[in-house]
């Protein structure tokens, strides 16, 4: 099961382990029906941007798996 590491507007992070390596990650997930109601697409989109470029040791380091709508309900 996941556990959930905290919340937000606009959904939730889950606490996540790969089962194969043992790495742990922080799965973020949006109610995408708040984004749009709320015309916050562009700050989604820009969060995204601003987390594939920095590269710093106090940054989370944004590991991309493709997956670019999932719907929390």
């Amino acid at each position: 099961p996941l556990t959930c590491a905290g919340t937000g507007t606009f959904g939730r992070v889950y606490l996540a382990r790969q089962k194969d390596a043992k790495n742990y990650y922080a799965l973020k997930t949006l109610r995408m029906a708040d984004v749009l109601k709320m015309k916050q697409v562009d700050h989604v989109k820009n969060e995204k941007q601003v987390l594939v470029k920095v590269h710093h040791p106090f940054i989370i380091e944004l590991c991309d798996r493709g997956y670019e709508v999932l719907i929390e309900t």
